[in-house]
Protein backbone atom coordinates (compact mmCIF):
# COMPACT_ATOMS: atom_id res chain seq x y z
CA UNK A 1 0.00 0.00 0.00
CA UNK A 2 2.93 2.66 0.47
CA UNK A 3 4.10 2.83 -2.89
CA UNK A 4 0.79 3.49 -4.25
CA UNK A 5 0.28 6.73 -1.48
CA UNK A 6 3.97 8.17 -2.59
CA UNK A 7 2.92 7.75 -6.28
CA UNK A 8 -0.45 9.48 -5.57
CA UNK A 9 1.49 12.10 -3.35
CA UNK A 10 4.02 12.31 -6.61
CA UNK A 11 1.52 13.04 -9.20
CA UNK A 12 0.97 16.69 -8.31
CA UNK A 13 3.92 17.91 -8.73
CA UNK A 14 4.82 16.14 -12.03
CA UNK A 15 3.30 18.91 -13.81
CA UNK A 16 6.18 21.00 -12.59
CA UNK A 17 9.21 20.71 -14.03
CA UNK A 18 11.18 23.41 -12.75
CA UNK A 19 11.28 24.69 -9.01
CA UNK A 20 13.73 26.99 -7.55
CA UNK A 21 15.24 30.01 -9.02
CA UNK A 22 18.31 28.87 -11.55
CA UNK A 23 21.16 31.57 -11.92
CA UNK A 24 22.18 31.62 -15.90
CA UNK A 25 23.99 34.56 -16.41
CA UNK A 26 27.40 32.79 -16.38
CA UNK A 27 26.49 30.84 -19.06
CA UNK A 28 26.17 33.47 -21.39
CA UNK A 29 29.20 35.88 -21.18
CA UNK A 30 29.16 37.24 -24.67
CA UNK A 31 25.31 38.86 -24.26
CA UNK A 32 26.39 40.13 -20.47
CA UNK A 33 29.70 41.37 -21.86
CA UNK A 34 28.29 43.52 -24.84
CA UNK A 35 27.42 47.16 -24.14
CA UNK A 36 23.09 48.05 -25.64
CA UNK A 37 21.62 50.91 -26.93
CA UNK A 38 17.86 51.61 -26.79
CA UNK A 39 16.72 51.61 -30.20
CA UNK A 40 13.07 53.81 -29.86
CA UNK A 41 12.12 56.20 -27.75
CA UNK A 42 10.70 54.08 -24.42
CA UNK A 43 9.71 54.39 -20.71
CA UNK A 44 10.40 53.36 -17.40
CA UNK A 45 7.29 52.17 -15.29
CA UNK A 46 6.58 50.44 -12.32
CA UNK A 47 6.49 46.80 -13.01
CA UNK A 48 5.89 43.56 -11.54
CA UNK A 49 9.12 42.05 -11.51
CA UNK A 50 10.25 37.94 -10.26
CA UNK A 51 11.02 38.07 -6.95
CA UNK A 52 14.98 36.67 -7.16
CA UNK A 53 15.19 36.58 -3.29
CA UNK A 54 12.09 34.12 -3.33
CA UNK A 55 12.31 30.14 -2.72
CA UNK A 56 10.85 27.23 -4.12
CA UNK A 57 8.13 28.28 -6.46
CA UNK A 58 8.86 32.37 -6.68
CA UNK A 59 6.96 35.28 -6.27
CA UNK A 60 6.52 38.74 -7.37
CA UNK A 61 8.00 42.35 -6.37
CA UNK A 62 8.39 45.78 -7.77
CA UNK A 63 10.71 46.71 -9.87
CA UNK A 64 11.38 48.85 -12.79
CA UNK A 65 10.39 47.59 -15.94
CA UNK A 66 11.03 49.46 -19.45
CA UNK A 67 9.22 49.20 -22.73
CA UNK A 68 8.75 51.48 -25.90
CA UNK A 69 6.25 54.54 -26.83
CA UNK A 70 3.96 53.48 -29.61
CA UNK A 71 6.01 49.86 -30.02
CA UNK A 72 5.48 47.82 -33.94
CA UNK A 73 2.29 45.84 -33.99
CA UNK A 74 1.79 42.15 -33.38
CA UNK A 75 1.89 40.25 -36.01
CA UNK A 76 -0.11 36.80 -35.49
CA UNK A 77 1.07 33.41 -38.15
CA UNK A 78 -2.89 34.37 -39.42
CA UNK A 79 -1.83 37.48 -40.62
CA UNK A 80 -4.14 39.26 -38.04
CA UNK A 81 -1.94 42.57 -37.04
CA UNK A 82 -2.82 43.50 -33.37
CA UNK A 83 -1.51 47.23 -32.77
CA UNK A 84 -0.73 48.25 -28.88
CA UNK A 85 -2.67 50.38 -27.61
CA UNK A 86 0.54 52.75 -26.17
CA UNK A 87 1.26 56.54 -25.68
CA UNK A 88 3.29 57.59 -28.56
CA UNK A 89 5.68 59.79 -26.66
CA UNK A 90 6.27 61.06 -23.13
CA UNK A 91 4.25 63.94 -24.01
CA UNK A 92 0.99 62.12 -24.99
CA UNK A 93 1.21 60.32 -21.44
CA UNK A 94 1.42 63.56 -19.27
CA UNK A 95 -1.45 64.93 -21.25
CA UNK A 96 -3.71 62.15 -19.39
CA UNK A 97 -1.73 60.43 -17.06
CA UNK A 98 -4.75 58.57 -15.00
CA UNK A 99 -6.27 57.15 -17.99
CA UNK A 100 -2.90 55.79 -19.58
CA UNK A 101 -1.89 54.29 -16.14
CA UNK A 102 -5.36 52.41 -15.88
CA UNK A 103 -5.23 51.27 -19.39
CA UNK A 104 -1.31 50.04 -19.09
CA UNK A 105 -1.01 48.95 -15.84
CA UNK A 106 -3.78 46.56 -14.06
CA UNK A 107 -4.61 47.35 -10.53
CA UNK A 108 -5.50 44.47 -8.48
CA UNK A 109 -7.44 45.18 -5.45
CA UNK A 110 -5.46 46.23 -2.33
CA UNK A 111 -2.91 47.84 -4.48
CA UNK A 112 -1.83 51.19 -5.33
CA UNK A 113 -1.97 52.12 -8.81
CA UNK A 114 1.09 52.07 -11.30
CA UNK A 115 2.12 54.47 -13.16
CA UNK A 116 4.81 55.13 -15.58
CA UNK A 117 8.51 56.47 -13.74
CA UNK A 118 10.04 58.34 -16.93
CA UNK A 119 11.31 58.57 -20.31
CA UNK A 120 14.23 56.74 -21.68
CA UNK A 121 15.85 58.34 -24.96
CA UNK A 122 16.97 56.44 -27.58
CA UNK A 123 20.58 55.62 -27.10
CA UNK A 124 20.75 55.27 -23.77
CA UNK A 125 23.23 52.66 -22.95
CA UNK A 126 22.45 49.36 -20.66
CA UNK A 127 24.51 45.81 -20.01
CA UNK A 128 22.67 42.66 -19.04
CA UNK A 129 23.44 42.34 -15.43
CA UNK A 130 20.91 39.01 -14.97
CA UNK A 131 19.54 35.98 -16.15
CA UNK A 132 17.60 33.18 -14.61
CA UNK A 133 14.86 30.52 -15.04
CA UNK A 134 12.38 31.37 -13.24
CA UNK A 135 9.52 29.26 -11.72
CA UNK A 136 6.11 30.02 -12.99
CA UNK A 137 2.41 28.29 -13.17
CA UNK A 138 1.76 25.48 -15.58
CA UNK A 139 4.66 26.57 -17.86
CA UNK A 140 7.34 25.62 -15.48
CA UNK A 141 9.85 28.28 -15.82
CA UNK A 142 10.15 31.17 -18.08
CA UNK A 143 13.54 33.68 -18.51
CA UNK A 144 13.58 36.48 -16.46
CA UNK A 145 16.56 39.29 -17.91
CA UNK A 146 17.90 41.67 -15.91
CA UNK A 147 19.53 44.90 -17.21
CA UNK A 148 21.50 48.08 -15.82
CA UNK A 149 21.24 51.28 -17.04
CA UNK A 150 24.66 52.72 -17.66
CA UNK A 151 23.94 55.98 -19.27
CA UNK A 152 21.80 59.17 -19.04
CA UNK A 153 19.74 60.40 -16.15
CA UNK A 154 19.49 57.00 -15.07
CA UNK A 155 21.97 55.34 -14.87
CA UNK A 156 22.65 53.65 -12.30
CA UNK A 157 19.37 52.15 -12.43
CA UNK A 158 18.56 48.14 -12.84
CA UNK A 159 15.60 47.06 -14.74
CA UNK A 160 14.09 43.99 -16.01
CA UNK A 161 13.31 43.50 -19.69
CA UNK A 162 10.23 42.36 -20.65
CA UNK A 163 10.26 38.73 -21.79
CA UNK A 164 7.64 36.14 -22.78
CA UNK A 165 5.41 34.99 -20.51
CA UNK A 166 6.92 37.10 -17.92
CA UNK A 167 4.87 38.70 -14.84
CA UNK A 168 4.73 42.45 -16.64
CA UNK A 169 2.52 41.48 -19.55
CA UNK A 170 3.17 45.13 -20.77
CA UNK A 171 3.74 45.19 -24.22
CA UNK A 172 5.77 43.20 -26.41
CA UNK A 173 8.94 41.27 -25.72
CA UNK A 174 12.25 43.15 -25.27
CA UNK A 175 14.15 39.70 -25.41
CA UNK A 176 12.99 36.02 -26.67
CA UNK A 177 12.87 32.76 -24.36
CA UNK A 178 15.23 29.83 -23.55
CA UNK A 179 14.96 26.40 -23.39
CA UNK A 180 14.55 25.48 -19.65
CA UNK A 181 17.95 24.48 -18.57
CA UNK A 182 19.57 26.11 -21.70
CA UNK A 183 21.26 29.47 -21.91
CA UNK A 184 19.83 30.54 -25.62
CA UNK A 185 18.19 33.72 -24.40
CA UNK A 186 18.74 36.83 -27.55
CA UNK A 187 17.81 40.76 -27.35
CA UNK A 188 15.33 41.52 -29.64
CA UNK A 189 16.94 43.80 -32.23
CA UNK A 190 13.73 46.04 -32.90
CA UNK A 191 14.09 47.66 -28.95
CA UNK A 192 18.22 46.97 -28.46
CA UNK A 193 20.82 47.14 -30.67
CA UNK A 194 24.48 47.02 -30.01
CA UNK A 195 25.96 50.36 -28.98
CA UNK A 196 28.95 50.34 -31.19
CA UNK A 197 26.18 49.73 -34.00
CA UNK A 198 25.03 53.26 -33.16
CA UNK A 199 26.25 56.32 -35.49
Amino acid sequence: MKPYWIVLAALPLSGCPAYGIYDRTAEQPVLTSTCYAVKLPSFLFEARCADLKASGFGGREFCPGIQAFNPPPRIYSSGFIAPFAFPKSWADYVSDREKWDQRLLEKPLFEKQRTLIAPIDPGTQMKISGLYDYPKGETGHVSIVRALITSGPHAGTSVELTSPGDFKSLGPAWTTDSDFGKSNVKVVNTYLEPCETRP
